[in-house]
């Protein structure tokens, strides 16, 4: 059964909304900085949601759309699989960010362009909200580094501190919203 990637409602996003939802990553390897270059290295851990992780998820997607943010689903046969939000916040010196706050899919459905599809809706959101650029604190795992590299995504100009201090291994990202070559396909 195919996704359909779409825009959510508060109605979409029930607290249970994430019950069966895969959110595990296994990490081997990250990529870090050092004096603005890449590196490599070993670092091997497990992150999986727990039920009460789910459940601030969905709390704060709701609260996301209630503050005039934007959220997107990839839903499956009633069962929301996939899900990215852009917050309703302008971030930076100029205020030129909107900080996409999460993008996830459920680890059984990872593989078949969900998160691009959700990456493209949530940069559509951000125009709408006048956004010059998305910002992302992005988990340091190559494979996460390598999605958001295909994207078009390159180390942020300017880093938001609050968003370093929440996961200070993240690596500050960020994604030009208009003009360039960084139209989504």
């Amino acid at each position: 059964m195919e996704a359909a990637v779409r825009p959510l409602t508060l109605e979409d996003l029930p607290l249970d909304a994430l019950k069966g939802f895969h959110r595990c990553q296994v990490t081997r390897q990250v990529k870090y900085l050092v004096q603005g270059e890449y590196k490599i290295k070993d670092d091997y851990f497990v992150d999986e949601w727990t039920e009460a992780q789910k459940l601030r998820a969905v709390q704060d997607l709701r609260r996301c759309l209630e503050q005039g943010g934007f959220v997107a689903g990839a839903i499956v046969g009633g069962t929301l699989v996939g899900f990215a939000n852009v917050e309703n916040t302008p971030l930076g010196s100029r205020k030129q960010y909107l900080e996409l706050r999460y993008i996830h899919v459920s680890r059984e459905y990872r593989g078949q362009g969900l998160g691009r599809q959700l990456f493209r809706l949530c940069c559509e959101g951000a125009r709408q909200r006048r956004a010059e650029k998305l910002y992302i604190g992005a988990h340091p795992a190559v494979e996460t580094q390598a999605f958001y590299a295909a994207l078009g995504c390159v180390l942020a100009e300017e880093v938001v501190p609050e968003i370093l201090a929440l996961e200070p291994r993240d690596l500050q990202l960020e994604y030009i919203l208009h003009g360039g070559n960084n139209e989504v396909n």
